[in-house]
């Protein structure tokens, strides 16, 4: 997954989740306060889902980013020595 299509792919699971729930709680034969409370106890858990996501997601981003600060130092210093060795020839 690339880091452009990852704001659709949330907001496409966070609705497939309200969606869903929204469709449960309206087709079970309840009253309206038990209705009321099932729906922000699903609501509450959508939201709870979805900041666990939000973090798995940050430090993945975190760890990407450490990677490339390595890599991009790796070929600093490999560009350095180059330059060096060339400088001296």
């Amino acid at each position: 997954m690339s880091r452009e299509d990852l704001p659709g792919t949330i907001t496409t699971f966070v609705l497939g989740i309200l969606v869903g729930a929204f469709a449960t709680l309206l087709f079970a034969p309840k009253s309206g306060e038990e209705l009321r409370s099932d729906l922000a106890e699903v609501l509450s858990g959508a939201a709870k889902e979805v900041n666990a996501t939000g973090k798995s997601l940050k430090k993945r981003g975190e760890v990407l980013v450490n990677l490339a600060k390595e890599q991009i130092q790796d070929a600093v210093e490999v560009g350095d020595e180059a330059y060096r060795q060339a400088k001296k020839s």
